[in-house]
């Protein structure tokens, strides 16, 4: 059975286990009796993108300029220590620190998605309560205020529909056109003002209860 070779890498973390088991089974089957020379060229050439690109280009330049070639153990070795995610605690850092909510993303998914990382990262709660303002679409977090400011104000009066305003399932949450009250807006959680949300507040940050 003639194994097809693997797709390129992007040096994206959650696919190089994936990846480097296609790359491993492909040298095996179809690059058995092929030189170290051989091998090391045909791993690097899955490798692509401005620093993974760079670093099989330098590696290539290395090993033509000395004619020196790595074994297939030491390639390996070589891969692995470059590019194996050692510590996803800090990747998922990094993937928290940059998360947004797409235009089209579905609150419920992005949630999941949010969670998933925090668990991962090891975040404490108060620093991700931040995050989560910060990456919840802004319109998003309008209608949770509105939500949570009816909920207070009528909680005990059901609407027409049988359901107590405010109280709707959170995969509900963006389909409305629910605007906030002029003049007032998105809440902050540390100084209780109006119109921004408690990472962009100006004012000494309170303690948390």
């Amino acid at each position: 059975k003639i194994v097809a070779s693997p797709e390129a890498y992007d040096r994206s973390p959650q696919k190089f286990h994936e990846w480097w088991s296609k790359v491993k089974i492909w040298i095996a089957t179809t690059h058995a009796t092929a030189t170290d020379q051989q091998k090391a060229a045909a791993v690097y050439s899955c490798l692509e993108g401005p620093r993974v690109g760079r670093f099989a280009q330098v590696r290539l330049d290395e090993c033509m300029a000395a004619g020196v070639w790595p074994t297939w153990a030491a390639l390996q070795m070589e891969i692995e220590n470059f590019f194996l995610p050692g510590n996803n605690k800090e990747w998922a850092r990094s993937q928290l620190l940059h998360l947004r909510q797409g235009p089209r993303q579905r609150i419920d998914d992005f949630l999941a998605q949010f969670q998933a990382l925090k668990l991962q990262s090891e975040c404490p709660n108060e620093y991700a309560k931040d995050l989560l303002e910060r990456a919840v679409s802004r319109r998003i977090l309008e209608q949770v205020y509105m939500q949570g400011h009816a909920r207070q104000t009528t909680n005990t009066f059901p609407s027409s529909s049988g359901t107590p305003l405010g109280s709707g399932a959170p995969m509900d949450i963006g389909a409305a056109n629910t605007r906030p009250p002029r003049g007032r807006g998105i809440q902050c959680y540390n100084c209780q003002g109006f119109g921004h949300i408690s990472c962009e507040c100006t004012q000494p940050r309170r303690a948390r209860q």
